[in-house]
């Protein structure tokens, strides 16, 4: 065989292998769902940046289970309909900021005989409904918000006389899965507070 022709044939040989991989590494690439980055906020100002996986590549925790966030909602509400202190506060994270700690251990009672939650001050309320008004949503730390209309009726400390007309109040529920459950991280009220229990005024 002539060399020349023998080089030509390695030479087509070559640029054919070539050719095939350039096609493979394309169809790779195409394939591979991208994914990019997303910048947000959180509440304490601070810029949290996680990846934006593809539309139906991850699971949204909130909205498939849903379920469980509303039941665990339902149950808070309901012990507070009942104003069972040991109740609502068992279905919390734990306290782990200074202001928050103190503020469990006078909710709590911790401190003293019982709770003092629905016995004094602002808490000291009657709570004969409430209605959700919208589903949990994932919210910019990760955690999931359901926002709660309650209807509190408040007793006129130092005046007498029985609870007053009851009101429509809006709280948010900030909650997160634990060993597989899941707990309220946060109990926030409408005035754009981020203490843990600022749900009932602190």
């Amino acid at each position: 065989m002539n060399k020349g022709f023998l080089n030509i044939v390695i030479l087509i040989g070559i640029v054919i292998v070539v050719a095939l991989a350039g096609v493979f590494f394309l169809r790779q690439k195409t394939e591979t769902p991208s994914t990019t980055l997303q910048q947000s906020t959180s509440p304490n100002g601070t810029v949290q940046t996680t990846p934006n996986s593809p539309s139906g590549a991850i699971s949204d925790l909130c909205l498939s289970e849903k379920d469980k966030i509303i039941d665990l909602v339902n149950t808070f509400e309901n012990a507070q309909v009942k104003r069972d202190a040991r109740g609502v506060l068992a279905l919390f994270t734990s306290a782990e900021l200074p202001g928050d700690s103190s503020t469990y251990v006078h909710l709590s009672g911790s401190d003293t005989a019982g709770p003092r939650l629905y016995s004094s001050g602002q808490t000291n309320f009657n709570q004969p409904a409430f209605k959700i008004l919208e589903d949990p949503s994932k919210n910019a730390s990760g955690s999931c918000t359901t926002k709660v209309q309650e209807q509190r009726s408040y007793y006129p400390e130092g005046v007498g006389g029985d609870f007053g007309p009851a009101q429509p109040y809006t709280v948010y529920f900030v909650t997160v899965k634990q060993n597989n459950s899941w707990k309220i991280d946060n109990y926030l009220s409408d005035n754009s507070s981020t203490h843990k229990y600022s749900g009932w005024g602190y």
